[in-house]
């Protein structure tokens, strides 16, 4: 996952261990990773093994076939009383570690349709809900809490609106794998990306 996203945000050409530095990972592993990705043309590297063109499109609709976001994160769902927009303002004022992702992210950036459920990834869905005032539910819930099988992802929140929210490869990954008009609302957020690169890579 952090391999995928810094090699979405990057601007090539990049080499593997400057991924690898932004990735906090091994470049051995970053290399036989885009050695698969150039096989697949996702990218294309230099002979001594320098990326030097990224399809973002091509990179994000592998990374959502090959690890859906359940494969990612254990979910839950629940149920925000007083509607999501009572549930933006207490995440503003929280200090608990959170990220929103999916069609609330998608929505302030290229919207398709209100956002009608929210998905946030939490360290501790239990001890998120309590300080949300959030009640488990499962007909009925507006709320999907993800707690994520890698933690680090926390330290790459961007700041919309006030509120933390996940780099957007991990927001259009989510969606693509997500359930209704998800997969639309990605395919909306893509195009946004690849027309506005400046403004959201690097």
């Amino acid at each position: 996952m952090r391999v995928v996203c810094a090699l979405a945000r990057a601007k090539p050409p990049v080499g593997v261990r400057d991924l690898a530095a932004v990735a906090d990972t091994d470049p051995g592993y970053v290399s036989r990773l885009l050695g698969a990705l150039d096989r697949e043309a996702i990218v294309d590297r230099t002979a001594r093994g320098r990326v030097e063109r990224v399809d973002c499109r091509k990179l994000l609709l592998r990374w959502a076939e090959e690890a859906p976001a359940e494969s990612r994160s254990s979910a839950s769902t629940w149920l925000a009383a007083r509607g999501l927009k009572s549930l933006w303002d207490s995440l503003r004022d929280t200090d608990i570690p959170y990220l929103v992702t999916g069609s609330a992210v998608a929505a302030g950036i290229a919207p398709v349709a209100p956002t009608r459920l929210a998905s946030l990834y939490v360290e501790d869905a239990e001890g998120a809900a309590a300080v949300l005032g959030l009640r488990a539910a499962h007909a009925g819930a507006n709320v999907v809490l993800l707690q994520p099988q890698d933690d680090s992802l926390f330290a790459s929140a961007e700041d919309r609106d006030g509120l933390r929210t996940a780099a957007l490869p991990l927001v259009v990954a989510d969606l693509l794998s997500g359930p209704g008009r998800s997969p639309a609302e990605a395919e909306a957020l893509m195009e946004w990306m690849a027309a506005n690169e400046e403004t959201w890579r690097g």
